[in-house]
């Protein structure tokens, strides 16, 4: 399901597992330039070099059991003390020995559906619209949130939000929601907040303006 979540939005993705019935899965649902599959035993990481494991933007560890994850993890970071990690628990309560260990972002699998559900029980059309902007686009006109990281040189640097907001509004279509400033996120901020070098701007719009924007 993750996969599935991934491809669309262009990146690339290799998986290591030490199951073959995993490895033909993966191998007969998705194409070989999107997916790479690798067999191996965990425990041999000089094979994860294969997957170029040093060069990955993320790296989501996974296993059945959330003590044995934490152990590979340590392990794992022995390794490659530079990976950007994330991982998916059943047990909430084990974020913070995660996030010391080195995980970049922990998040609770309970936690996340139960705040969904819980919304569908009151706020149903929210829990509808959460659900689908959640979602990767999968056509060029359908919405997604995501995120643009300000460089040098582009034009809104020095700008306030409201006026960022309106812009990307007339040009784009796109809805800013927030700002990752100062390693802070700001969801809708003050309207006179300075855009500068190396913010996130947060926004939703449909693939067609992704391309644009980009």
């Amino acid at each position: 399901h993750i996969i599935k979540q991934i491809i669309p939005s262009g990146r690339k993705v290799a998986v290591v597992t030490n199951r073959k019935d995993q490895l033909e899965l993966i191998r007969t649902t998705y194409n070989s330039k999107d997916v790479f599959c690798l067999f191996t035993d965990f425990e041999n990481f000089e094979h994860l070099e294969k997957v170029n494991i040093k060069e990955s933007s993320k790296v989501l560890v996974q296993f059945d059991n959330d003590t044995d994850m934490l152990v590979y993890i340590l392990h794992l970071k022995s390794h490659y003390e530079d990976l950007n990690m994330v991982v998916s628990l059943d047990n909430p309560s084990l974020k913070k020995p995660f996030l010391s260990a080195g995980v970049l972002h922990v998040v609770s699998k309970d936690e996340i559906a139960a705040k969904l559900v819980a919304s569908y029980i009151f706020e149903p059309e929210v829990a509808m619209l959460t659900e689908d902007i959640m979602s990767s686009a999968t056509s060029k006109y359908d919405f997604d949130i995501m995120e643009f990281k300000i460089t040098e040189g582009n034009p809104y640097l020095g700008n306030d939000y409201n006026t960022v907001f309106f812009d990307l509004k007339e040009k784009y279509n796109g809805v800013l929601l927030g700002i990752y400033h100062r390693n802070i996120l700001f969801k809708n901020p003050s309207h006179d907040l300075i855009i500068e070098e190396n913010d996130y701007l947060v926004l939703i719009a449909n693939r067609d303006a992704k391309d644009r924007i980009q």
